[in-house]
């Protein structure tokens, strides 16, 4: 009979590694002090930033003022669960165009009704499924 081990703390964050930096989305977790605290590999497919380059440090230091600024949102505002769109910071370095990108903000809950920190989420709104001028919405009624 097989028995079923506890899984081993590294090959747990190794195998979270994997997972996050093959799925077609940018994941990062920020602490209460808006600093990252884990980022996946997409963030350096996408906006041309190393993960080892953002640990530690605050969007603002990542990023700088002005693409702070054009963000959709601030990770801080989590503490409701906002489900957001908007375009990201974009790097010139990255080719690929983005008209729009879906993040979704999850606060992590600690004791005592605390935010410890944000999950963060965010994926591409491919333009082929963007409404073009002219059409019309299906009718969902009947």
């Amino acid at each position: 009979m097989w028995r079923r081990r506890p899984p081993q703390p590294a090959a747990s964050e190794a195998d979270l590694a994997t997972i996050t930096d093959n799925i077609p989305a940018m994941v990062a977790f920020v602490d209460r002090d808006l600093r990252y605290r884990f980022v996946n590999r997409n963030y350096e497919r996408w906006l041309g930033v190393k993960p080892e380059d953002m640990l530690g440090r605050t969007a603002m230091e990542v990023y700088g003022d002005e693409r702070y600024a054009a963000a959709a949102a601030e990770p801080g505002s989590a503490r409701v669960g906002p489900d957001l769109r908007g375009g990201p910071p974009h790097s010139p370095a990255t080719p690929r165009a983005r008209a729009l990108v879906h993040i979704m903000y999850m606060p992590r809950w600690r004791a005592k009704a605390q935010v410890s920190g944000v999950y963060i989420l965010s994926n591409d709104i491919p333009t082929s499924s963007m409404p073009k001028a002219g059409d019309v919405p299906a009718d969902t009624t009947s």
